[in-house]
């Protein structure tokens, strides 16, 4: 397989541009989110707002391929015609998704506030890291999904040019779990897993008529 029949295939089967473009886009978003319209409008910028969808995307491009490689050995088990178990070799994805990674710093670093974003990939660096080394090979499929589910906030942190509400992340983390599980076939077959689903749901319109009434008070 040649590298460029490796990263396309790679590009094709799991970077689900039909999923990511529109996440990236929602993340880009939320850091102007809140507050009066006329406020929303007048901060808006279009090359700010293109910039940080471009940064969710690549960042979550680069996990994504982070993630893959981790998932091998499942994956052989699983999906053995997955692009990453028939690779003859994973240091050509190694590297993409290190320049993916390499992109999305410098995206940030030509941004506002670089040191707070820079610190929320650093995290999510860090909290992937640990629970990969931790987990173990029987690791329950709902329990790995919330965790590694918990890089999308802090990436949405490092994309967004003002700093997102807590309630606003937690809704996006909260709404990623449910599609998570409605997504998976696994996930969804799973009694405990829709449950959880379902008091996920629950919490998702908790927070958003508690920030609402909130907002109305303040």
């Amino acid at each position: 397989m040649s590298s460029r029949e490796l990263i396309g295939g790679y590009v094709r089967e799991r970077a689900r541009l039909r999923v990511f473009v529109p996440l990236a886009v929602v993340m880009a978003m939320l850091g102007w989110t809140g507050g009066p319209v006329d406020r929303w409008i007048a901060a808006f910028h279009p090359i700010d707002f293109t910039r940080a969808a471009a940064t969710a995307l690549v960042l979550m491009l680069a996990f994504r391929v982070w993630d893959d490689l981790e998932d091998r050995s499942r994956d052989a088990r699983e999906h053995p015609r997955r692009v990453t178990v028939v690779a003859d070799s994973v240091a050509l994805l190694v590297g993409f998704g290190m320049t993916l990674a390499l992109l999305g710093v410098v995206l940030i670093t030509i941004g506002p506030r670089p040191v707070a974003r820079l610190g929320a990939v650093a995290a999510a660096a860090l909290l992937l890291g640990a629970w990969y080394r931790l987990r173990r090979a029987g690791a329950s499929r709902v329990v790995n999904g919330h965790v590694v589910l918990l890089k999308y906030p802090l990436l949405a942190v490092a994309a967004s040019a003002a700093a997102p509400s807590l309630a606003t992340l937690a809704s996006l983390y909260l709404v990623l779990c449910v599609y998570e599980i409605i997504d998976d076939p696994a996930l969804r077959a799973s009694i405990v897993a829709r449950r959880i689903a379902f008091c996920e749901c629950a919490l998702i319109s908790a927070i958003i008529a508690t920030a609402t009434i909130l907002g109305r008070i303040s």
